[in-house]
């Protein structure tokens, strides 16, 4: 069964998605953008297979659901030490 809060994130999500694309030409001014919207991407397709583990395949898509958040934390921590070093070095 869907849960609520499942589909809250989801949608909430998408909006943040479509914030990053609107403004992407300011995010990429961030250092390593790149990583931070690709974890955001992640993030979602693991919010998209929190959703669709109710409807089928639950099993796959609960490994798929974790497996997304693990990478998430991954880019997360990657996009850190980016952001920590380039302030270190100026």
């Amino acid at each position: 069964m869907i849960q609520q809060n499942e589909v809250v994130t989801l949608v909430l999500g998408v909006a943040a998605l479509v914030f990053v694309r609107l403004y992407y030409s300011q995010i990429r001014r961030l250092p390593c953008a790149c990583v931070v919207v690709a974890a955001l991407c992640v993030s979602m397709v693991g919010w998209v297979a929190t959703n669709v583990e109710a409807l089928v395949w639950g099993k796959f898509f609960q490994v798929v659901e974790h497996l997304c958040y693990g990478c998430c934390g991954v880019l997360v921590a990657v996009w850190s030490w980016c952001v920590f070093r380039s302030r270190a070095s100026r």
